[in-house]
């Protein structure tokens, strides 16, 4: 048996002698790091590049012909990523709708196939129709892919609760464990980003806009914080209490407990929608 780790590289073949025209196109335009070649391997010419943990190997052949054969790239906001293509005359093609997947077509300047996909949520079809109807009211945001959808907590009243307390606008503020987001490898939220937020059924109920991420210990929470939060009497004591039992529920799946010196990210929003 085989262990298999992953993805190491793909490579797009090209024909010989285009390495200018493949630069202008792959760096100019897609905006790919490329990275050296081995020197033993520069003799065969092509193009090296770095795209997240995985290598785009642009090679050469003498009898290039292209064909169905192609590389598919997940991206966030897809619209943008076609209209930024199209703009610069690339040429597009919609690709076959698949559920819960917005993707199509681009080719290179030798008619390579490339795809690009984005993932919808799970529950696509109540965000999708939320999220239609914030566009028509505010057709700004026409370019912005669909956000995450997010609800409170890890139990049912909490999450109805906090879902609440958002539409109310009383809940303008709240907080995940950093070393969570380490541990699953992923980004925490950004000033500026948007989120729909649901109940616990996965119903949207608003939309936030993230106004200031900052980092603090959890000891260092005060009780300006606990009343941004807007929970139960809104008091630090309170805060204190709930949240400490929440880190222990969420942090017992990765075998961790919570300290006085966890770091908390701290997400204050404003409710757009």
């Amino acid at each position: 048996m085989i262990q298999f780790n992953k993805l190491d590289h793909v490579q797009i073949c090209i024909p010989i002698g285009k390495e200018k025209e493949a630069r202008a196109f792959y760096t100019d335009i897609l905006g790919w790091q490329e990275i050296p070649k081995p020197k033993a391997l520069l003799k065969n010419g092509g193009l090296w590049y770095q795209l997240e943990d995985i290598q785009i190997h642009i090679g050469t052949e003498d009898n290039f012909y292209t064909s169905k054969r192609h590389p598919s790239f997940l991206v966030k906001n897809i619209l943008q990523a076609k209209k930024h293509l199209i703009a610069n005359g690339v040429r597009i093609k919609e690709n076959t709708p698949i559920p819960r997947m917005a993707r199509f077509d681009f080719f290179d300047p030798f008619n390579n196939r490339i795809e690009l996909m984005e993932k919808y949520p799970e529950n696509h079809s109540h965000t999708q129709a939320y999220w239609n109807d914030f566009i028509r009211q505010h057709p700004q945001y026409q370019d912005h892919s669909i956000p995450e959808d997010y609800y409170f907590c890890n139990r049912e009243k909490d999450a109805n609760t906090c879902s609440d307390l958002v539409v109310q606008g009383i809940k303008t503020g709240t907080c995940g464990a950093l070393i969570q987001y380490q541990i699953e490898q992923e980004a925490p939220p950004q000033t500026g980003s948007l989120w729909i937020i649901t109940d616990w059924d996965k119903r949207p109920t608003s939309l936030i806009k993230i106004t200031s991420v900052i980092t603090k210990k959890f000891k260092d929470i005060g009780e300006e914080w606990a009343k941004k939060e807007g929970e139960g009497d809104r008091s630090l004591a309170y805060w204190r209490e709930g949240h400490w039992d929440f880190f222990v529920r969420e942090l017992a799946q990765y075998g961790l407990s919570p300290t006085e010196d966890l770091e908390l990210v701290c997400e204050e929003f404003e409710r757009v929608y």
